[in-house]
């Protein structure tokens, strides 16, 4: 265990291996995302300087819209986008055993949609398009008792991380506030003489703290097994920065906190994104877009001209105002020189390359009401093909952890049904996800597309030939088309009920061929 010094000196020397992140992440989000305009100076909320320098809102228009598309296309909030399934081929042919895994996601979903979960994930996909890096956070909602899920979209002013030897996240150092009062109802048996201090004459006045959650060096953690909190795979301190002590200790069966990156380079814990490779065209923007606006203010209020002592008193420019001089030719309006072409069309260019950066035209389904499910098919493939690596990594980094710690907390709070005997006996029952989002499917829809045209080809041919169709095993096709197109577990016949239908139906038949052949029988005797 280490002490709150050891704790404060590794999360301030993670802090300033960010100092670099924070000056770009800062430049960024005042054209991206002002609202978290906080990583070098912070500012109050609502505070009209996080805009005053903005001129054109192409970028954060773009990085909406790819945030969008991505909640819509990973995550949804209105149909399940994850199936789950045993690792043992075996266990998913039991009916049992496949009826409870169903029930278990089905559960899963019931507690996405009553917790904070689509929200929270919007705001994480925002971080990811601006900045390339995104931090979340999965809790109990209540301590004590199953309250259901708690997210937390951090803001990554807050967060330090540090990789392993394998490049994953698996320390992460989160800073936030509290006020004395909050403090001291939180962790009512920490002895904090700061805040104890604070509370009789500034109940209100907020103190640092640090979370801090790292690997445990103790390995004999057995997964899906319960454990005191030191004994946990990832230990967890809350540290005051004010008193410099450890305030409460902790464990995690899981890393609670995921960190997706967008792309990284190697060595570098911090991910980038469309937003900081777009930074240069932003930013020209921005400024073409200044100096339009001044242009323009100069072409409806233009300045003017005239000689020395020319005017007698004021000038006054104001609607009906009356300026005497000396000679009428004297007063001049200055014209300006300012091309209105050459400015918009340079202007556009850079805006499609901001939206082209962010993939926002390609992203965009049809706006037409009456698009076809091919064109929307044809976006989902477009999307995969522009953001496979990507989508990967998201997957690895943030949908699988969360999805295995979802899981496992329900398990261990008792918020499934009890587990089939055939599930507890059998060596392979670890679990696989299946991601049956409308893009995990477009990922999947290659072969749907090489069966299908194969079986026409085929068609064709048996016309002439009816016995090319015996190469055909329609059985894993219609199984194949089955799980690719994400058809639901529960329409789908098991091996057992498809095999009791066939030995029905053939019973059927040699009834009826029994029943002609006595009839014709009988025929025969009467001639």
């Amino acid at each position: 265990m280490a002490d709150a010094n050891q704790l404060i000196k590794r999360y301030e020397t993670l802090k300033s291996e960010r100092k670099n992140w924070d000056t770009l992440w800062e430049d960024t989000a005042l054209y991206v995302m002002p609202n978290r305009a906080d990583f070098v100076t912070q500012r109050t909320k609502g505070d009209r300087s996080r805009t005053e320098k903005l001129y054109d809102s192409t970028a954060i228009h773009s990085n909406q819209i790819l945030a969008a598309s991505l909640h819509v296309s990973l995550t949804s909030p209105s149909a399940p986008w994850f199936s789950l399934r045993f690792r043992d081929d075996e266990l998913n042919e039991d009916d049992e055993a496949k009826g409870w895994l169903e029930e278990c996601a089905d559960s899963m979903f019931n507690a996405l949609s009553e917790s904070n979960f689509s929200p929270e994930m919007s705001e994480l996909y925002l971080d990811l398009g601006a900045f390339g890096t995104g931090a979340l956070l999965l809790e109990e909602g209540m301590d004590g008792e199953w309250g259901g899920f708690r997210f937390e979209s951090i803001h990554l002013s807050n967060v330090c991380i540090a990789e392993n030897a394998q490049g994953k996240v698996d320390s992460i150092y989160r800073q936030f506030k509290l006020p004395a009062r909050a403090a001291a109802q939180r962790w009512t048996g920490a002895d904090m003489p700061k805040v104890r201090a604070a509370l009789e004459r500034d109940p209100d006045q907020r103190f640092t703290f640090v979370h801090c959650v790292h690997p445990s060096a103790d390995t004999t953690y057995t997964a899906g097994t319960t454990a005191v909190a030191e004994d946990r795979p990832y230990l967890e301190q809350y540290v005051c920065l004010e008193d410099v002590m450890i305030v409460e200790e902790g464990g995690y069966y899981e890393l609670p906190y995921f960190i997706p990156r967008w792309q990284k380079l190697s060595g570098d814990p911090w991910g980038f994104g469309p937003g900081l490779v777009a930074r240069a065209d932003i930013t020209t923007l921005n400024e073409a877009k200044r100096l339009e606006l001044t242009g323009w203010e100069k072409s409806i209020d233009p300045p003017f001209k005239a000689g020395r002592n020319a005017i007698v008193g004021d000038l006054h420019l104001e609607p009906g105002g009356l300026t005497i001089m000396r000679e009428m030719r004297d007063l001049q309006i200055l014209e300006q020189g300012t091309r209105w072409d050459v400015s918009q069309i340079k202007s556009e260019e850079l805006r499609q390359s901001i939206r082209n950066m962010f993939f926002a035209d390609q992203l965009q389904l049809p706006e037409r009401p009456n698009a076809t499910a091919t064109e929307v098919t044809l976006r989902y493939e477009m999307m995969q093909r522009l953001l496979g690596p990507t989508l990967g990594r998201l997957q690895s980094e943030l949908l699988t952890p969360m999805v295995e710690r979802m899981f496992y907390m329900m398990y261990r709070a008792g918020q499934f049904d009890e587990m089939p005997e055939s599930v507890m006996q059998s060596a392979g029952s670890e679990l696989d996800i299946e991601y049956v989002s409308p893009l995990a499917r477009a990922q999947k829809m290659g072969d749907v597309q090489a069966i299908e045209r194969w079986i026409g080809a085929l068609g064709g041919m048996a016309q002439m030939n009816p016995e090319i169709l015996d190469v055909i095993d329609f059985d894993a096709v219609a199984l194949k088309l089955a799980d690719r197109q994400g058809v639901p577990a529960d329409v789908r016949k098991g091996d057992r009920e498809i095999e009791q239908s066939r030995a029905q139906r053939q019973e059927q038949m040699q009834q009826q061929m029994a029943m002609q052949q006595q009839m014709a029988g009988q025929e025969a005797g009467q001639a």
